[in-house]
């Protein structure tokens, strides 16, 4: 009778050990589930028992070692980014300079294979100009520490202006631009710089590749939505990959890699999102449609 009483008690005590034990690893889990989040600390167990505080411990070392490496590269990213904005001030500034000693010297007597070479110069140095002012925009835009400055802006306005601006381009290119707003002014919460750089850079991207049409429509939905259309090349429409558009340094074509960074939908997608909006494309035949999301005010 004594050995039965022995071992029921036995048993209960496993079971009890075996039952405080799971709790444990719940606990631990449910410690580990908070720690994804986010949140820093320590994972500490109650039961007494060498493997699982073992097991704590480790993980603890493991979480910190996780946290030491990920701020070394925190570190390395904002040096990269500082360097890169610190590189592309550097160099504008004498870029600038030589750009307009070269449009000076168009002005001398020259031979036409000069002036050829010389517009090829002239060309090259303006494309490496943008080149540098979009790295010089992503390592600031990039910065998480920045952030906008949300006013109410008059987005009929802006839009007018902006697209207005480039009614040169749209002539040498033989675009007709069509920007339709609503029966009412639509007003938007925005950094207005970060406003006229997106709408110039969907501009250029569709005077760019775009022929014959350019629509900029206002549609009144919960956010305010820009409708972009523009009838697109056969050849860029054939190569163009939707998915990817968005995408730093993408370029549907990498034959007009020196005329285009990649960076300029880019650059729309970033600035969009640090309003709190977003930005989509789509392809329907030949008509590229790019969506911008805006805060309403």
């Amino acid at each position: 009778m004594s050995i039965i009483i022995i071992l029921v008690v036995l048993c209960i005590g496993l079971a009890i050990s075996l039952f405080l034990l799971k709790r444990e690893i719940r606990c631990v889990r449910e410690q580990l589930q908070e720690c994804s989040t986010g949140v820093e600390k320590l994972i500490e167990v109650a039961f007494i028992d060498k493997d699982l505080t073992e097991l704590a411990a480790e993980i603890n070392r493991h979480q910190a070692y996780q946290r030491d490496i990920k701020s070394s590269i925190l570190k390395k990213e904002k040096h990269l980014k500082e360097s890169i904005s610190n590189i592309s001030h550097d160099l504008r500034t004498p870029l600038t300079s030589m750009t307009g000693y070269l449009q000076l010297l168009q002005k001398t007597c020259l031979t036409d294979e000069q002036k050829e070479y010389l517009e090829i110069s002239i060309s090259r140095g303006k494309y490496l100009q943008t080149l540098i002012n979009d790295f010089y925009s992503i390592s600031l835009l990039e910065d998480e520490s920045k952030s906008p400055v949300l006013i109410k802006v008059n987005l009929d306005n802006i839009l007018a202006d902006t697209v207005l601006s480039f009614t040169e381009q749209f002539e040498e290119k033989g675009i007709i631009p069509n920007v339709r707003s609503l029966n009412t002014a639509t007003y938007v919460m925005a950094d207005e710089i970060m406003l006229r750089r997106i709408i110039t850079n969907l501009t250029s991207n569709a005077i760019r590749y775009g022929i014959k049409k350019f629509e900029v429509e206002i549609v009144n939905t919960d956010m305010v939505e820009v409708r972009f259309q523009n009838l697109i090349e056969e050849g860029y429409r054939d190569e163009l990959e939707i998915e990817k558009l968005f995408e730093k340094f993408y370029t549907a074509d990498l034959s007009r890699s020196q005329s285009n960074s990649g960076l300029g939908l880019y650059i729309v997608k970033l600035l969009s999102e640090k309003m709190k909006g977003g930005v989509s494309a789509s392809l329907e035949d030949n008509k590229l449609i790019v969506n911008l999301l805006l805060c309403r005010a």
